[in-house]
């Protein structure tokens, strides 16, 4: 939906011809034909869809940690080093009783060519042992018909330069590795979660089941190992809503294409992918790019909220343990929040309709009203579309646009942006919990409201509101 959103905003600023994508779509058109999710009949899985369930698994949640994690796409960095000199297997090439490659000059060629992937350091290697082998043939006066003969010997000495690789397979084959051998990576400065994690990410990929973080450490393998100019076309990445996406991501495009630029853009008290996504800017700046060349600016101005709006938001921060950013709304004073306790939903959804009609009476085209999971918005929708116009559900939330009238939508559908009134749906004690997690998901709905925010709760509002 924001990305619908943004497309209709572009031709208003003059921009055009500009590619937008979801990273999801990014690195699935990398990856073309070396990873076929189609042929492979492999299923993506929704980030989003997961805030359906208020309650994961304690393994499922140190999964996402750790695959948004630096240490996930370091410790598969490591593995790509040792996998390839077990293909290349760098030892002293002797030929006619004469050292005609030591393994010094073949780990030089290495260091010097380490940039290049796997595919073409076999070529070049080839190459180049081919011509020495031609040079002592040369020196000892060979005919040439033996010096052909003996040239293609060796044409194939490090391996071939097409050769098929399976990067699932390789995939899979790092990750058993990493279950196997934790405490050798361990050693080595990477926190590793148990290998009870790493077995539930290897059954997830036995059963079809792949997400955005390894389609990124699939598209990471495809640039170290295979030849490709798939990584040649792109001058300069944005990325919007940058805090929903765990920092391997982040590596992962830069290692992508280093001679790129990129301008990141996101606010991490939105971070509504509390167990990937980022809670702070640091590691992105220290591990990914550099201090010393690259800029980090604060954006603490609110252009959207009134100032009533902006300070009961900042109220919520005041719960969280991470380091927060000071708001500093423009002077655009609004009514107070509303915030009102009823005895049943019955009560909740006559305001909530009462709210509706004196927002459309006063000239407002945007109502939104917040729910925390698809299921409430669902119910809530057949509940509300008995009485007022409301913009239809589709089966799958995801392909709904942006539009002026009344809308239902869960949180995480709603960030990126802004309605002139949000009504935000029993925000009780039970529902969000005193924790930083959801406290960011209640800034994401308070933040929406351009002019007016309504909150109707039945029970005990939560604490984070208090």
């Amino acid at each position: 939906m924001l990305l619908n959103y943004i497309t209709g905003v572009l031709p208003n600023l003059d921009v055009y011809n500009i590619n937008q994508m979801t990273l999801e779509e990014f690195l699935i058109q990398l990856l073309d034909e070396d990873f076929n999710m189609k042929k492979g009949k492999y299923d993506l899985s929704n980030s989003f869809v997961k805030l359906n369930s208020v309650i994961q698994s304690d393994n499922e949640v140190a999964l996402k940690r750790f695959k948004g994690s630096i240490h996930f796409i370091k410790a598969l960095e490591y593995y790509l080093n040792q996998y390839e000199l077990k293909a290349l297997v760098p030892k002293s090439i002797i030929y006619h009783e004469k050292e005609v490659y030591s393994k010094t000059e073949i780990l030089d060629f290495l260091s010097i060519f380490k940039e290049k992937p796997l595919q073409e350091k076999i070529d070049l290697l080839n190459k180049r042992l081919i011509s020495k082998i031609r040079l002592v043939n040369e020196k000892e006066q060979q005919e040439k018909e033996v010096i052909n003969i003996e040239v293609k010997k060796f044409k194939d000495y490090f391996g071939k330069k097409q050769s098929k690789i399976n990067l699932m397979d390789i995939y899979m084959g790092f990750l058993n590795d990493l279950a196997e051998n934790r405490s050798e990576y361990g050693r080595l400065n990477f926190i590793i979660p148990d290998s009870g994690i790493i077995r539930l990410l290897i059954h997830n990929l036995i059963h079809k089941s792949i997400d955005l973080y390894d389609l990124g450490m699939l598209t990471y393998m495809k640039k170290r190992l295979k030849i490709s100019r798939d990584f040649e076309f792109v001058s300069h990445i944005v990325v919007d809503e940058a805090q929903d996406f765990g920092v391997s991501v982040f590596y992962v495009l830069k290692q992508l294409f280093k001679d790129c630029t990129y301008t990141i853009m996101g606010d991490i008290t939105q971070n509504i992918h509390y167990d990937t996504g980022m809670n702070d800017w640091e590691t992105l700046k220290e591990e990914v790019f550099r201090p010393d060349k690259d800029k980090f600016y604060i954006l603490a101005k609110s252009y959207r909220n009134t100032v009533e709006i902006s300070n009961y938001a900042s109220k919520v921060l005041k719960h969280c343990s991470f380091k927060t950013y000071d708001i500093e709304p423009i002077i655009r004073h609004g009514k107070e929040v509303s915030v009102g306790r009823f005895k049943d939903e019955k009560e909740m959804l006559q305001k909530t309709i009462k709210i509706i009609h004196d927002n459309l009476e006063g000239g407002y085209t945007t109502i939104a009203i917040i729910c925390r999971t698809i299921e409430e918005t669902r119910e809530v929708y057949e509940k509300l579309s008995k009485h007022v116009a409301v913009e239809p559900l589709k089966e799958d939330m995801e392909e709904m646009n942006f539009t002026n009238g009344i809308m239902v939508l869960p949180i995480h559908m709603t960030k990126g942006l802004e309605f002139d009134s949000v009504i935000l749906w029993n925000p009780y004690e039970e529902r969000y919990q005193a924790s930083d997690a959801d406290a960011k998901l209640l800034y994401v709905a308070i933040t929406r409201a351009l002019h007016e925010l309504h909150i109707v709760y039945k029970d005990n509002l939560a604490k984070l509101l208090l």
